[in-house]
């Protein structure tokens, strides 16, 4: 090594630079296309059934939730479809001046209770379908044809 070169030709600090250069090409690449360029995790494929419970003022937009329908992302179909659809009414509950529960329906919402069946992908510990995480309690996004909602995951079943 003389003067920091490398064989008296490169700098070492050259090296360094193209090595983080190209490192960063790869993550950006990895982000930005959806898919990871080296996966190391290998996942497992599972046959998955849950529950969506999504609210909204206007019933005019549940009427696009349909049995059959295809869930979608990023304008490509998911292996899974939509199995039920229940629109019920929303429950509000609250506590009035005495400290006793009141627990009534609520005039200007209603929620849709949307089942779905789709065939997911395991990477220890963790469910998805798509890019989404299924997990009880996490926000998801209803996406078909014809709908674009978002909800709640409120039950989830593994059918294997």
């Amino acid at each position: 090594m003389k003067d920091g070169k490398l064989l008296g030709k490169v700098h070492i600090l050259d090296i360094i630079i193209i090595f983080a250069a190209i490192a960063v090409i790869i993550t950006a690449i990895g982000r930005f296309s959806g898919t990871e360029i080296i996966d190391f995790n290998t996942g497992s494929s599972a046959q998955l059934k849950y529950e969506v419970t999504t609210m909204a003022y206007e019933t005019a937009y549940f009427s696009n939730l349909r049995v059959g329908d295809v869930i979608a992302e990023d304008k490509r179909e998911l292996k899974g479809t939509i199995v039920a659809v229940e629109i019920v009414d929303a429950v509000t509950t609250i506590v009035d001046n005495n400290g006793d529960v009141i627990t009534n329906v609520d005039p200007k919402f209603k929620r849709a209770i949307v089942l779905i069946e789709a065939t997911g992908e395991y990477k220890n510990p963790i469910y998805s379908v798509g890019r989404q995480e299924i997990r009880e309690g996490l926000p998801h996004f209803i996406v078909t044809e014809t709908c674009n909602l978002s909800g709640i995951i409120s039950k989830i079943e593994i059918l294997e």
